[in-house]
């Protein structure tokens, strides 16, 4: 149902509907694409990823764009694909605090305010229409303007002190639901100090280095449930394609999830990008860059 000329979104995730295996993996079945026994992936196993010339991806791995909505706005489907499954996972874990149980959460921290935090803030306003409070800690001021905008209470990380900042505004209470999407390894150091006990953490910015194993001592003694995610895994349509892109994408096109506030810098060519990764990262305006080819 593809033809030449269709633009489409991609789930770079090869699983065993991609590769037309049958019976599916357990992981498929389950409706966990990202963790298929047969899993490969573009631009991360080896496969063509997409600053490459040309790119072969599965037609069943695709998902058509609407007539009418911005190429640049589609490319944001995927992150939020991956806040979806974060969430998802949060949801299905036995955690002490929840969204409905009898010790609800109250009290969110999002460490964080780039385009992961400012889309887990959204989808916990505008989704889960959650109507606690939602800190969010970034260093950088047009993200925390972002925040304030979505509905979250700002925290400017590198004029007060976090942990004091969280007990003032929790009232002593702290955290019960804490999203590290910073990748600023730092933030763990603080973290038996935000904390509730038994609280839920999701180490969503993956990646960390200069820090010793050893600052988990104090976390773990706390008693968190840790609930980890990878991309925007999840089930599949009755067309075998991927779930959670339709739900981003529908999220995004009805306006309940916004975007295009924080794509700041674009790009037109390949020959441009360089800037993205050399310069404009660290400019205190950037949020989210995107590469457009129309």
């Amino acid at each position: 149902d593809l033809g030449p000329g269709v633009r489409v979104l991609a789930d770079q995730g090869r699983n065993c509907h991609s590769q037309g295996r049958s019976p599916v993996c357990s992981y498929c079945r389950s409706g966990d694409s990202h963790q298929c026994e047969f899993y490969s992936e573009h631009g991360i196993t080896g496969l063509q990823g997409a600053l490459a010339a040309t790119i072969a991806i599965p037609a069943v791995n695709c998902v058509r764009l609407p007539e009418g909505l911005p190429a640049e706005l589609g490319a944001l489907v995927e992150p939020l694909g991956c806040v979806l499954h974060s969430s998802d996972r949060v949801e299905r874990a036995q955690s002490r605090y929840t969204f409905s149980g009898p010790e609800p959460i109250r009290n969110i921290l999002i460490c964080g305010g780039g385009p992961a935090g400012l889309l887990f803030l959204q989808y916990l306003r505008n989704i889960k229409n959650f109507e606690g409070l939602i800190l969010v800690s970034d260093i950088r001021e047009k993200n925390l303007e972002l925040a304030r905008r979505f509905g979250g209470t700002p925290i400017s990380a590198h004029k007060t002190d976090l942990g004091e900042s969280v007990r003032e505004l929790t009232h002593g209470e702290r955290i019960h639901y804490l999203i590290e999407a910073a990748g600023n390894s730092a933030i763990f150091e603080q973290m038996p100090s935000l904390l509730r006990k038994q609280a839920t953490v999701v180490p969503y910015g993956h990646g960390h280095k200069g820090r010793d194993i050893g600052l988990w001592g104090n976390i773990l003694f706390l008693e968190p449930t840790l609930v980890a995610s990878v991309g925007a895994s999840g089930g599949f349509d009755a067309d075998l394609r991927p779930t959670t892109y339709r739900r981003a994408l529908e999220l995004i096109t009805s306006g309940k999830v916004l975007v295009e506030p924080f794509v700041t810098h674009r790009y037109g060519a390949l020959k441009e990008i360089h800037r993205a990764f050399e310069t404009d990262f660290s400019r205190p305006e950037y949020i989210k860059g995107v590469l457009n080819l129309e």
